[in-house]
């Protein structure tokens, strides 16, 4: 009888060891998509942010205007807009023609990359 108890007594341990390793796995992957669901949150957030920006400056016909109307500051060559927990910089782009206009805009979050795209505008003479 002593022979059987110790046998169940193992096996319990080991369902438990299984047990808890399975509950490990699963809040690992719980942890994971939260922080997954907050960053594609805040991308969401900057693209809509970003397209303001973005007709804002194709709107006034002027990158300087738009950035400081949109609250941005200088930075280095461009301009940077600090929106809560990630900034959007806006850099202007060498002109490909004298009536044309055209800027690179980043939204970062925790120094990586979320969004990128370019925008081109009609200057006004």
């Amino acid at each position: 009888m002593k022979n059987r108890a110790s046998l169940v007594l193992i096996e319990l341990c080991t369902m438990l060891l299984v047990l808890a390793l399975a509950a490990a796995l699963c809040l690992r992957i719980f942890v994971w998509a939260d922080q997954s669901a907050k960053e594609n949150a805040v991308r969401d957030v900057a693209l809509v942010r970003m397209q303001t920006v973005a007709e804002k400056i194709k709107a006034t016909g002027n990158i300087e205007e738009a950035a400081k109307a949109m609250g941005a500051i200088r930075d280095g060559n461009g301009w940077c807009i600090a929106a809560g927990n990630y900034e959007i910089k806006i850099t202007p782009m060498d002109d490909l023609e004298e009536t044309l206009g055209s800027a690179h805009l980043e939204a970062v979050y925790r120094e990586r990359v979320l969004v990128s795209f370019s925008v081109c505008w009609q200057e006004v003479a």
